[in-house]
């Protein structure tokens, strides 16, 4: 069950919408700020076909980093992301199951008065489509520019000399009809985010694409709390992906994922994502 409704925003009127036009955020106005803006690579605009790829079994995820995403809105100003790493040692059993979410709720429950967030990321705009992601100091990693609608590719854009990623990061479409699967592509290396389930979108996948083969290097599962999601734990393998890029690959897919139960709900469920 998703939360109550968001008000004071209609989602048919943001259907209208023209698509965000980003020449008001060019190249030359993030020249003063050190930012980049060139394509991330010369694949199709669908990305590649995910369902001719396997995955590699013989590489399971061996998580070296886990994250708590508390909930938000859809609406909602700040996205905080917390560290649990050293408080999830040697729990790890192979997947993000209902125990693993919940052991790790309680370790953020348990240090949340203690600890900051690692990573925080802060709407420009009244309508949030612009983000600044920010580590703990509170250096900007990341511009996060995110579609209106949820079928819309999403942008990342880096400063000119980050370790990150040399070029602007674009999360679009997978080549498959009626999908919330995602890639993206860093360096010249393909990552995608698959769907765990067909009919829910509370769990799901980041992979790194090899060959005709798919590595896993992430998993995110919601946790619910009674009838609410309350958040969702992030596992990840950041010797295979850049960490903050996977971090906002997560944030993306659940932010997406709370658009499209909005828009199914006629804006009547905007601060939700537990729908398809």
């Amino acid at each position: 069950m998703d939360p109550p409704p968001y008000s004071g925003v209609d989602m048919k009127e943001l259907e209208k919408e023209p698509k965000p036009d980003y020449t008001e955020y060019p190249e030359e106005a993030h020249a003063n700020q050190g930012m980049i803006a060139e394509s991330s690579s010369s694949m199709s605009p669908k990305g590649p076909k995910l369902a001719d790829l396997f995955v590699d079994s013989s590489k399971p995820l061996a998580p070296n980093r886990v994250f708590w995403v508390p909930w938000f809105t859809l609406f909602g100003k700040t996205i905080e992301v917390f560290d649990m790493t050293a408080h999830m040692q040697g729990h790890w059993q192979g997947a993000v199951n209902k125990e693993y979410r919940e052991l790790c709720k309680a370790m953020y429950e348990k240090y949340k008065t203690s600890e900051q967030p690692c990573y925080v990321t802060q709407a420009r705009d009244t309508l949030r489509h612009h983000y600044r992601f920010c580590n703990a100091s509170g250096d900007e990693l990341v511009e996060w520019d995110h579609g209106w609608h949820s079928l819309r590719d999403v942008h990342l854009m880096f400063p000119k000399d980050s370790k990150h990623s040399s070029h602007q990061v674009d999360v679009i479409k997978a080549n498959k009809v009626f999908t919330r699967d995602r890639v993206f592509t860093v360096n010249g290396t393909m990552f995608s985010v698959e769907m765990d389930h067909t009919w829910r979108n509370n769990q799901f996948t980041l992979y790194k694409i090899v060959g005709n083969q798919k590595v896993v290097v992430g998993r995110y599962g919601m946790k619910f709390g009674g009838a609410w999601f309350v958040g969702g734990t992030f596992a990840l393998d950041s010797t295979q992906v850049d960490e903050p890029i996977a971090i906002l690959a997560c944030l993306i897919i659940i932010k997406q994922n709370k658009q499209r139960a909005a828009e199914r709900s006629g804006g009547g469920g905007g601060g939700g994502g537990g729908g398809a």
